[in-house]
């Protein structure tokens, strides 16, 4: 029996090198790769893999919003690759799911495969498929605005604090981040990034802009209707007449 196993990793490096130790087990039948959480719900969907290797920290949708997608009878066996803290892996142990620690070593990778393939074998399907249930409820119970942004950048992982950054900005179909002392690029949309932010410290104050309160000095009138925000840093963004309102309502609580 061939295990169809499909890869889900925004990492160009990251999907070959899963890509090059699954070849090396002749059970395993690749059944293709994704790089992002929209197209890894449709491939799922498409392709019913018997296993998946899914990364957490996806574009458009992340690894939980994936499953979230999915219909629970057909949720497959699943080892997640994360680079999330110690909080995440703890989730995962305590739901007995399967998880690849990044960086990870061929051994842990090996490790974890073989126990996958054991499960399929077995056909625990209905198991593994209460068991993601039981994760994502825990998970959505614990949820939480985010504290934390991981970026891929240069081979590392940059773990930026959100309390850090003084203003999102959009930047075509991503965003870039900005903290006290450097810039980001994250492969996400002004909307999910905003649903996911404290809505008592980052303010919406235009389509391309989200600034952190604590952050402002001052506002200024501008031209036309629009006014403009003095960080403390000295950067200047423009408050739409669209945001005034509702940013001058919202500095008064």
């Amino acid at each position: 029996m061939n295990i169809k196993t499909l890869i889900v990793e925004d990492d160009p490096l990251a999907r070959k090198r899963i890509e090059s130790l699954l070849k090396l087990d002749p059970k395993i039948e690749i059944a293709g790769s994704c790089q992002d959480g929209e197209a890894a719900v449709a491939a799922i969907s498409r392709k019913n893999p018997d296993l998946v290797f899914l990364d957490i920290q996806l574009p458009k949708m992340d690894g939980f919003e994936v499953l979230k997608s999915i219909d629970p009878k057909r949720i497959p066996q699943i080892i997640f690759a994360t680079a999330f803290d110690q909080y995440a892996v703890k989730a995962f142990d305590h739901h007995a799911i399967d998880f690849l620690l990044k960086p990870f070593d061929d051994q842990r990778f090996f490790t974890a495969l073989a126990a996958a393939k054991e499960r399929i074998l077995r056909n625990d399907s209905e198991t593994i498929s209460d068991r993601v249930q039981a994760l994502l409820a825990y998970l959505k119970r614990e949820e939480v605005f985010l504290k934390r942004i991981l970026i891929k950048a240069d081979n590392r992982i940059h773990i930026i604090p959100v309390e850090d950054i003084q203003w999102f900005e959009a930047d075509g179909y991503n965003i870039k981040i900005f903290n006290l002392t450097e810039s980001f690029k994250l492969r996400k949309t002004m909307k999910e990034i905003e649903q996911k932010l404290d809505p008592r410290i980052f303010l919406r104050i235009h389509r391309s802009y989200i600034i952190n309160m604590d952050y402002i000095k001052e506002i200024q009138e501008w031209f036309k209707g629009d006014y403009l925000v003095i960080l403390k840093s000295g950067k200047k963004l423009t408050i739409s007449k669209n945001y005034y309102r509702k940013v001058i309502s919202r500095l008064r609580q």
